[in-house]
């Protein structure tokens, strides 16, 4: 893609929240201050590095997959499609796409890119019981005629709802620019796409509730013809900096249609695809 075109200013998309959808903060057990924040749309900048290692630290902080190299392949990314959300010059939300299949298909591509392939397969051989469901998907997966990509949509977990289905009808917006180019690759031709999140496990007597931290997860796990969990080995005393601290904490990883997936971001989420 051509670095210099440009496609958008996020700077300039801003969006103000009051009310029921802003941060609080406790002050004691009556009474409440609200705390305004301006949440801006920005592009995917090198000098957020760290912040956005941080945002992807849960999902592969016990896995062989070094975070820095899937932020800079964010970065690499970053003038075609990909968008934070900060406020107070603080990243809250990370949203992109990695074309995996695309970058697989590269003579010289990012050793990353190999062992995101090789995580999927081992995560596959873990986490599917049933032999014929397994052999199935994990031919799905090394079928390089398939092309697949990674949903990157990370957020601190009080980030408000109001501001997610905005930032998902930005990507889709820019991966639409990316193909009036000259020199589009169909990279964003996706037949699948892979998504993780992280949920707990709430234990209510003899039933487990799933509480995810992303509300529209659910939606694409409904959708999803492949869903696999699996707990996080996380030691006792890492507990302490979790949000639900007494409860299991897990992923879910789903492979989802990838009409599927925009048929959700459509009709559910209200984007405009």
């Amino acid at each position: 893609m051509d670095k210099k075109r440009n496609r958008k200013e996020k700077e300039e998309e801003k969006m103000d929240l009051e009310e029921n959808d802003l941060i609080r903060m406790d002050i004691n057990e009556k009474e409440k201050e609200i705390i305004n924040i301006e949440f801006i749309f920005s592009n995917i900048l090198e000098e957020n590095f760290q912040e956005m290692k941080v945002l992807l630290k849960p999902n592969y902080e016990f896995e062989d997959i070094y975070i820095g190299d899937l932020v800079n392949l964010l970065i690499k990314n970053n003038h075609d499609v990909g968008t934070t959300i900060k406020g107070d010059e603080n990243i809250f939300g990370l949203f992109s796409y990695i074309p995996l299949s695309y970058y697989l298909n590269e003579k010289n591509h990012d050793k990353i890119i190999d062992k995101y392939f090789s995580f999927l397969n081992k995560k596959i051989n873990e986490c599917l019981k049933n032999e014929n469901d397994k052999k199935n998907i994990l031919n799905l997966i090394n079928d390089k005629k398939n092309n697949f990509g990674l949903v990157i949509n990370e957020r601190v977990i009080n980030l408000p709802e109001e501001t997610i289905s905005p930032a998902y009808n930005l990507i889709c917006k820019e991966i639409n620019e990316c193909k009036e180019c000259e020199d589009y690759n169909n990279q964003y031709e996706f037949n699948y796409l892979i998504m993780i999140s992280k949920f707990v496990k709430i234990i209510q007597g003899k039933k487990n509730e799933e509480a995810y931290y992303k509300f529209e997860h659910p939606h694409f796990i409904k959708k999803s013809f492949c869903s696999m969990e699996y707990k996080i080995p996380y030691q006792e005393n890492d507990m302490g900096i979790l949000e639900n601290q007494n409860e299991p904490q897990y992923i879910n990883i789903l492979i989802i249609k990838a009409q599927d997936y925009f048929s959700i971001l459509k009709n559910i989420l209200g984007c405009e695809i």
